[in-house]
């Protein structure tokens, strides 16, 4: 058994692909855990793809293995999706709703009552409230996590739950997103692995496409240096990682997942449609989308407030921006924008992009859709101080100033589709980074191949035989 583990939204990306390719090829021994317990992930569109089409396992990992009664319960209390879980649920699923010209007025007080107590009091409210009062009487010391976070992650899903998790399941590989070791158990889980000498891999949780040494060395060293393998998208990340010191014979380069083509043919048509989008055409304005980011990776506030302003003050220019996939009530530059722009966080970025002429960005991967998709992507250098490999390579229409911006936008409205970079450059550009400097590769074949190997290597071992902890988790 494989186990792929998950946990934010745009980190999925990276990982479904891969799990498609093998189970499409009739590998059966995979699921997919989330290690976030509030990840909502019935709702997640590409793991449904997975479930669905292939028959995939997919749930929280507290929940895929549950030996005691406090265990179920727990794992009931603190797991996503809990608005199904709440009384006003259980209790409109258990009866017929009545016609409106029947309903009695204490029926009517009745269903008001349910309701407020649905919203008021899910298991996820009431464990956050018993935990911050447990922390406010002192319970939980001066340490960062909350008591109740202690005993659920360290304690109940601790080493030893991790232990004869993985012996019952078989479990011969562990794959990861990069995840951080003391987020929720994920510590106790590459504890557990190196304790009965399972692999412990980790696949991209993004795509690095920033041309600068921006991250540390203990950056690097900090997350990555208990991995036994781990697979990256293009030489250049490879080469940044062992300048920083990882072990260059730990570090793959195999190409980027979620924007290989055999991933994008799929992708592109499993994304959530947006009708408004469809009939959404103004004559005679230039439609225009800024991939917003947080101003914690670098970008200055003041610089993208300024512009955006006097961009959707521009008559010819209908503007949307979108925040940042891995949280649209944080991942933004400021929430000043939401005063001065039309602001959208519920729309799939890839159907933005289908709609937009142009499509502003900066240090977001998606970027790299706008130019697969041949639209105009223009980056405003000006927005941040950091070089990226699309700016390097030539591969997109650099403005260096908000007077180069606009003039830019008048030029493309004037000759629709115009790019100020040429399409060779692009394709160099995709055949690095997606494709690992290899054209034409098979991206999830690839990986596929590897985890594979991996996993059948863990197979001829003896399970007694052990390895030392890993310095990810001391």
């Amino acid at each position: 058994m494989i186990l792929f583990f998950v946990r934010r939204f745009n980190d999925i990306d990276h990982t479904v692909p891969v799990v498609y390719r093998m189970a499409k090829d009739g590998y059966k021994d995979i699921a997919v855990l989330a290690s976030n317990p509030r990840y909502d992930i019935k709702n997640d569109f590409r793991l449904n793809f997975l479930k669905n089409q292939y028959a995939v396992e997919v749930d929280h990992v507290y929940r895929y293995f549950m030996p005691t009664l406090i265990h179920k319960l727990t794992s009931w209390l603190i797991c996503r999706p809990l608005n199904e879980r709440t009384f006003g649920k259980y209790y409109y699923s258990n009866r017929e709703k009545p016609k409106r010209n029947s309903v009695m007025p204490f029926r009517r007080f009745v269903d008001t009552v349910c309701k407020a107590l649905s919203s008021l009091f899910t298991p996820e409210r009431l464990f956050v409230i018993f935990d911050q009062c447990i922390s406010t009487l002192g319970a939980a010391g001066t340490e960062r996590k909350g008591f109740i976070n202690r005993i659920i992650f360290e304690r109940l899903f601790g080493i030893e739950w991790s232990v004869e998790m993985l012996r019952s399941k078989g479990v011969s590989l562990l794959v990861f997103d990069l995840s951080i070791p003391g987020r929720w158990n994920t510590s106790s889980l590459v504890k557990a692995g190196k304790k009965l000498n399972i692999p412990v891999i980790s696949i991209p949780h993004g795509m690095n496409l920033v041309d600068s040494k921006v991250f540390t060395r203990r950056m690097y060293g900090g997350l990555w240096n208990g991995y036994d393998a781990i697979i990256l998208q293009h030489e250049k990340h490879r080469m940044r990682a062992a300048e920083s010191g990882i072990a260059v014979k730990k570090l793959f380069v195999f190409g980027s997942t979620r924007y290989c083509s055999e991933w994008e043919n799929i992708y592109f048509n499993i994304v959530p449609k947006s009708n408004y989008y469809a009939a959404r055409n103004i004559y005679g304005k230039l439609k225009v989308v800024l991939m917003d980011h947080s101003s914690r990776y670098m970008a200055s506030a003041d610089d993208v407030l300024d512009t955006i302003e006097r961009i959707g003050n521009m008559d010819c220019v209908d503007l949307v921006v979108k925040p940042s996939t891995g949280n649209a009530k944080r991942t933004m530059t400021s929430r000043g924008l939401y005063n001065i722009a039309k602001i959208d966080n519920k729309t799939h970025s890839v159907e933005l992009i289908r709609w937009a002429d142009v499509v502003i960005g900066t240090i977001s991967s998606i970027s790299l859709d706008v130019l697969i998709m041949n639209k105009v992507f223009i980056y405003p250098k000006y927005f941040l101080d950091v070089d990226m490999m699309w700016e390097t390579m030539e591969a997109c229409w650099v403005v260096n100033n908000y007077t180069e911006l606009e003039d830019a936008l008048y030029r493309i409205r004037r000759t629709p589709g115009y790019k100020q970079y040429k399409e060779e450059n692009v394709n160099k550009l995709v055949t690095e980074t997606v494709y690992g400097g290899e054209e034409g590769r098979d991206v999830l074949g690839d990986y596929e191949n590897f985890i594979i190997s991996l996993a059948e290597e863990k197979k001829a071992l003896k399970v007694e035989d052990t390895l030392p902890v890993s310095p990810l988790c001391e």
